[in-house]
């Protein structure tokens, strides 16, 4: 069974599993007829209004968490499941994977989770076929929504999109939105020890610039997600102190290293680290 029974609190499980949940009112251009329930509010949107021959466009499962409530990132941490969103398109259009915004570092007591509060777009490129026709998208969501019980969810949504040169929908300023949360290609030479250290290195990394940091991996099960990183920089080097778990490689780690200056502003990165570097004293 998925890991819902390893983290705090319990999990209300309506239905076989999962709340289903109907849509209550029509579609609206490019944003579908919500899904709702007490504790989520879901659509799916996409930034045009119209899809011609041969396009590409955006789409997005947009999510709106009652306040206390969150949901999850691709990796969720020491707990919870990811949110999957499959499309069904027409012959000869294609969906590539969903693009993940950088999560937030939530803890549960003992456990530490990434995933998302408030509102976010889980966005993924379509690409249209060469038909002149309407372009059907139909999608089919889970999610897990938690606060202190767990309550699986799901939804159904279609959109349609007349024929036509793309123009952009009311919605695209949340996919303007979405991108600017999205990790920043990192501008760092990483390298992961085989003990766990990763260090960092690059124009930036000082001890002014960078008072709190911490890396969270693509993949789960790879790292302690509780055990403290212990940041340090020294000599022009981010050191985090990750423990490793399970699924640990000293080959390499990916992931988004989260920095934080003195004045509270955080900036995420899309690391690649490389095999490399030597073991650091966590002191």
């Amino acid at each position: 069974m998925p890991r819902l029974i390893h983290r705090l609190g319990w999990c209300l499980c309506l239905l076989p599993g999962l709340a289903a949940l109907v849509p209550a009112a029509p579609a609206r251009a490019a944003e579908s007829a919500p899904v709702t329930s007490p504790r989520m509010t879901a659509t799916l949107v996409s930034d045009t209004d119209t899809a011609g021959p041969n396009t590409l466009l955006r789409v997005g499962l947009r999510l709106r968490h009652a306040p206390g409530w969150h949901s999850y990132w691709k990796n969720p941490g020491d707990a919870g499941v990811p949110t999957e969103l499959t499309l069904t398109l027409p012959e000869g259009s294609h969906a590539g994977p969903i693009a993940w915004p950088a999560p937030q570092r939530l803890r549960e007591g003992d456990l530490t989770i990434y995933g998302y509060t408030g509102e976010v777009l889980l966005t993924m490129f379509v690409s249209h076929g060469p038909a002149d026709t309407p372009l059907t998208i139909q999608a089919h969501a889970t999610w897990l929504v938690c606060e202190k019980i767990c309550v699986p969810e799901q939804g159904d949504f279609t959109l349609t999109l007349a024929p036509g040169p793309p123009a952009p929908s009311a919605q695209v300023g949340l996919f303007d939105a979405a991108e600017a949360r999205m990790p920043r290609p990192a501008p760092f030479t990483a390298l992961l020890a085989p003990d766990g250290t990763l260090s960092v290195s690059g124009e930036g990394i000082t001890s002014r610039s960078v008072t709190d940091a911490w890396f969270m991996p693509d993949t789960e099960g790879v790292i302690v997600e509780a055990a403290d990183q212990n940041p340090r920089v020294r000599q022009g080097a981010l050191h985090l102190s990750l423990r490793p778990a399970e699924r640990f490689s000293p080959a390499g780690i990916t992931g988004v290293l989260a920095l934080r200056d003195g004045a509270g502003q955080q900036t995420d990165f899309a690391l690649q680290a490389s095999p490399g570097g030597d073991a650091q004293p966590a002191g």
